[in-house]
């Protein structure tokens, strides 16, 4: 009799019935499916090569309202990452590397402003970039303009975005102000010089010696740098010379610590402000307390990570916006991400290039 009666409602409302039928398999079909995932881990912190693995994972396609299934395109294999693996940054000690990285979005939520076919970028840290597939939370992505080199919109946020930060919150600079860097060849430094130009502002540049000096030098000289010299030169009363018709910097840029730090604070004007955003040599800040007093200076430190934390929604997407838009030049270098071995010795070597990994 159950039967019956079932039967006869079935038979009052076939169409709707069927609907809901097909809605619910489709359902229930849908949460039973998963991509299989290339995911590069580190389960402790030490040297990149030795703790760095490339595990496969499961990514359920049967995400929150609120979630983004992405299947990423490229990331890059930056110092800050390799930092982090390092455990110089104190951000954790296991997790997916990479923070930076564009994808391409399989699967929205309904409560997301994104549909499939999108490009996304992270818009925090900690993400995990070095992967085939994700799911992340809708607010933690940001859209970025389609149709570029997948290299290039994996690369278009971080460096010019850190350049952005630091010539724009700790001095007010005008046209005509100079400034001082460390690691200019980094791709945060070339970004600091294209970026300083475009303002009218003056550069001096200091890198670490290299056999492909003069070719760097006219390469930055063509992205708008004024002076360019390596980290003997500047050790020499000679930079003195070359710095005494020049404009005092007001800011001084290091991310590389240790001795290369003193020489961009002794090139600082009285009263300027040293921002240290990173430390590549591994080494501690060393400047001498005298030319604290003498000069006045003003030390600051600079965490993009940090900075996108305590950010609003709202200034993450605007800087994510801006940094993409600032049309920043980048050296870069192409690696198959199914090769992450060869790419990450190839991150690790002396390089003004950004080795990025492409996943198809």
């Amino acid at each position: 009799a159950v039967v019956r009666g079932a039967a006869r409602v079935a038979a009052a409302r076939p169409a709707a019935t069927a609907t809901v039928a097909r809605a619910a398999a489709a359902g229930a079909a849908r949460r039973g499916m998963a991509v299989s995932a290339k995911v590069v881990r580190f389960a402790r912190n030490g040297p990149p090569g030795r703790v760095l693995s490339v595990e496969t994972e499961s990514v359920s396609e049967d995400i929150k309202a609120t979630e983004v299934l992405v299947r990423f395109l490229a990331a890059p294999i930056s110092p800050a990452d390799l930092a982090e693996v390092e455990g110089w940054t104190g951000r954790g000690g296991s997790g997916v590397g990479g923070n930076e990285g564009v994808a391409e979005v399989v699967q929205a939520g309904g409560s997301t402003s994104f549909k499939a076919g999108d490009w996304v970028v992270p818009a925090r840290p900690g993400l995990g970039t070095w992967r085939t597939h994700g799911v992340f939370d809708g607010a933690d992505l940001a859209p970025i303009a389609g149709g570029s080199p997948v290299e290039v919109a994996a690369t278009a946020v971080q460096s010019p975005g850190v350049a952005l930060r630091l010539l724009s919150d700790f001095v007010e600079l005008k046209a005509g102000d100079a400034i001082v860097q460390n690691n200019a060849a980094s791709t945060v430094g070339q970004a600091v010089i294209q970026l300083a130009a475009a303002r009218g502002i003056k550069t001096i540049s200091i890198m670490r010696h290299r056999d492909d000096h003069d070719e760097l030098v006219n390469h930055f000289h063509g992205l708008g740098a004024d002076i360019i010299v390596d980290e003997d030169f500047a050790r020499t009363r000679d930079f003195a010379k070359l710095l005494a018709d020049f404009p005092a910097p007001k800011l001084g840029l290091n991310s590389v610590g240790g001795s290369s730090a003193t020489l961009v604070a002794k090139a600082l004007g009285e009263g300027g402000t040293l921002v240290s955003f990173g430390a590549s040599s591994r080494k501690p800040l060393s400047l001498p307390t005298s030319l604290l007093v003498s000069k006045d200076l003003t030390l600051r430190g600079f965490s993009l990570a940090r900075w996108l934390e305590r950010a609003s929604a709202a200034e993450r997407a605007a800087f994510v916006a801006e940094s993409a838009g600032s049309s920043v030049k980048q050296l870069l270098a192409r690696e198959p991400f199914a090769d992450f071995s060869h790419a990450l010795a190839r991150a690790q070597e002396p390089s003004e290039r950004k080795v990025v990994v492409v996943m198809e």
